[in-house]
């Protein structure tokens, strides 16, 4: 066993709440205009005519709005005898009611629109691996793991661990393979979630005991479905807990797969050259 691997661009976060705010200023314009075109030929109506010959819609006909221009205008069809306040107030119900509806559909668009995964940045002396953290799915995993990272805890650790073709483990030991103290409290294991332990993914490594992962984690070198959750009726069928994947560096993990293992202290697959993890930091 283990012992003790969107999506939208930034822009495009904003098209949809800015198609709905262009669709909402149109409708107003149009509103707008509407108004004063019925107020505008109430005043025709009552006096006569218009000022000075003056058609407010002549300077429309050449303008893009050109094809709302019959839908909007109607001349002399209100009689000066109603209230033309009552009449405002009548429109800008309409205008109120678009308010209400964009308002609503922009509450329930920033309202559901997930938020950036957590992401992790170790700087080995292999390379670089950023990991993106899956705290929806993952969160006591993703917590353990970022508590661990912003204690320093990680830091001159190495991959102690390392099987080609399997995966490269770290996070519990020294560079003398002595064990690293201050570890937490064991998490609950959180092998049920759904995530698989497919390449590229990180998972928690634990001893026999399902629930007793602390800081040691393993990134998978290739598909390892032997390692998902199947049942919960008995130890052996837990599986390991997967909270996040590799997004940049699976190189790094390949390099760190291919070195050559020896055995040291009583530890199996230990590598002939020491790969510290210089760093963990969450990054942006």
């Amino acid at each position: 066993y283990l012992s003790s691997t969107y999506v939208f661009s930034s822009s495009s976060l904003y098209f949809i709440p800015s198609l709905f705010i262009f669709a909402f200023l149109y409708q107003l314009l149009l509103k707008s205009l509407n108004l004063f075109s019925e107020l505008y030929s109430s005043y025709c109506g009552a006096w006569g005519g218009g000022v000075g010959g003056l058609d407010i819609f002549d300077w429309l006909k050449a303008s893009p709005l050109r094809k709302n221009v019959a839908r909007i205008k109607n001349f002399n069809t209100l009689p000066i005898s109603n209230s033309i306040i009552g009449f405002y107030f009548l429109k800008m119900r309409n205008v109120f009611f678009l308010v209400v509806i964009l308002a609503t559909v922009l509450g329930i668009y920033f309202y559901n629109k997930e938020e950036p995964m957590p992401q992790v940045k170790l700087t080995t002396t292999y390379g670089d691996i950023v990991l993106e953290l899956d705290k929806e799915n993952a969160p006591i995993s993703t917590e353990n793991f970022i508590s661990y990272v912003e204690s320093g805890f990680y830091n001159e650790t190495i991959f102690h661990r390392v099987i080609s073709g399997f995966m490269i483990q770290g996070g519990g030991h020294l560079e003398d393979m002595s064990p690293k103290d201050q570890k937490l409290e064991p998490i609950l294991n959180e092998a049920n979630n759904g995530l698989k332990n497919d390449r590229g993914t990180i998972a928690m490594a634990r001893t026999a005991n399902p629930h007793s992962a602390t800081s040691q984690f393993f990134i998978n070198h290739v598909d390892n479905g032997f390692l998902n959750f199947r049942t919960n009726q008995v130890d052996e069928g837990w599986g390991y807990a997967v909270f996040g994947k590799v997004t940049e560096g699976i190189e790094v993990v390949d390099k760190i797969a291919a070195v050559q293992t020896t055995a040291v202290m009583g530890y199996q697959d230990v590598p002939t050259d020491t790969i510290k993890i210089i760093s963990a930091e969450v990054i942006d």
